[in-house]
């Protein structure tokens, strides 16, 4: 699979969907479907701020 410009490509491992809390996370665990919901809240974002989402919600 390649990535188109713009796309952005984020490895992670099961500390992230196993992970609860964070500032904005609601001290619940993240999983795999909510991951995907709030990566799909970064579209058009630069890859830092994603990340930086990311981390917020973790």
């Amino acid at each position: 699979m390649c990535l188109a410009p713009g796309e952005t490509g984020l490895l992670y491992t099961d500390g992230i969907t196993e992970s609860v809390g964070g500032p904005v996370g609601g001290g619940e665990m993240l999983g795999e479907d909510r991951l995907h919901r709030v990566l799909a809240a970064c579209a058009g974002m630069p890859s830092d701020a994603v990340v930086e989402h990311v981390h917020m919600v973790v």
